[in-house]
């Protein structure tokens, strides 16, 4: 398999991006912004105060903080697991040179909307699991289940499959894509908290103007999924 270059992962995802920026930035906002209702409906997030709740506070609503996480979980993969996949569509068609619109990425990701979410429900808790056994099993998982959902997406496959595909997709790529994946993380932590110091004191404008930091970041981090996933399927 030929080896991937993260720099060229890069900058073509960033090419992507800006070629298509108004569909996909108001589709990972419009999800960001589903994610924000669905915390603050599950009692999870404070609007004003621009942050979620704390530990403590979880642990007194009626699900304990169990129950906090577990919605908090479900309020944040969901979304982000439907951007991905309407994001894959325009993705795909943009890297294979077909005209493609906004209406069909949300047509077509919404149509695989339940297996979307079962499939990041599964990668997501066991991410999480992962991660509290010393981090390194959760970054192992991560990169071994990195381009399922662009596996689901364009090869049509059910959730148990697509996992082992894209098992069997990244077997020579997981150092590359755990060191991707960092670089882009600590990017868009960075990014974020500096943000976030400038807007805390806006209220509700401050939460906007973060939730659009996000979206971008989601909107990036999506590409990067699919680009990864083109490469690992042409060298395969």
């Amino acid at each position: 398999m030929q080896k991937l270059s993260i720099s060229s992962i890069i900058t073509r995802s960033l090419t992507t991006l800006k070629d298509n920026f108004a569909a996909f930035f108001m589709i990972s906002f419009l999800m960001k912004i589903v994610t924000l209702l669905l915390m603050m409906t599950l009692g999870v997030y404070d609007l004003m105060k621009i942050g979620m709740m704390s530990p403590a506070d979880m642990a007194q609503t009626p699900g304990g903080l169990f129950g906090s996480y577990a919605s908090l979980m479900l309020a944040t993969i969901a979304p982000s697991m439907l951007a991905l996949g309407m994001i894959t569509v325009g993705t795909v068609a943009y890297l294979q040179g077909d005209p493609t619109t906004i209406g069909d990425c949300i047509k077509q990701g919404l149509r695989k909307s339940v297996p979307l979410i079962l499939l990041g429900l599964i990668t997501g808790f066991a991410v999480s699991f992962g991660m509290m056994l010393l981090i390194i099993p959760g970054l192992i998982i991560l990169a071994v289940w990195f381009v399922a959902g662009p596996v689901l997406m364009v090869e049509n496959s059910g959730v148990i499959k697509s996992l082992t595909r894209s098992m069997a997709l990244t077997t020579d790529a997981r150092g590359m894509i755990i060191a991707l994946v960092a670089l882009i993380f600590i990017i868009s932590l960075v990014v974020s908290r500096i943000t976030l110091f400038l807007v805390m004191s806006f209220g509700i404008i401050g939460s906007v103007i973060l939730t659009a930091v996000d979206a971008l970041f989601l909107a990036y981090g999506c590409i990067v999924c699919v680009v990864v996933y083109m490469d690992l399927k042409n060298a395969a």
